[in-house]
């Protein structure tokens, strides 16, 4: 199995993660990184819910 970086998955056009039509281009990235920090699998890295919270994907 290849890993898949979530760029790659999040890409707008890689099923299951077709990005939603009224999601602009530039939202892609901030969006990715929101998941990054929400998924990071050593706990030391993720971000809190707080932190997640404060994020500027909520935020847009």
């Amino acid at each position: 199995m290849e890993a898949t970086s979530l760029e790659r998955l999040v890409n707008g056009k890689t099923k299951p993660f077709l990005k939603p039509i009224n999601m602009p281009d530039a939202e892609v990235p901030v969006f990715i990184d929101f998941l990054k920090g929400m998924l990071a699998i050593d706990p030391a890295c993720r971000k809190s819910a707080a932190e997640l919270l404060e994020h500027d994907w909520i935020r847009l």
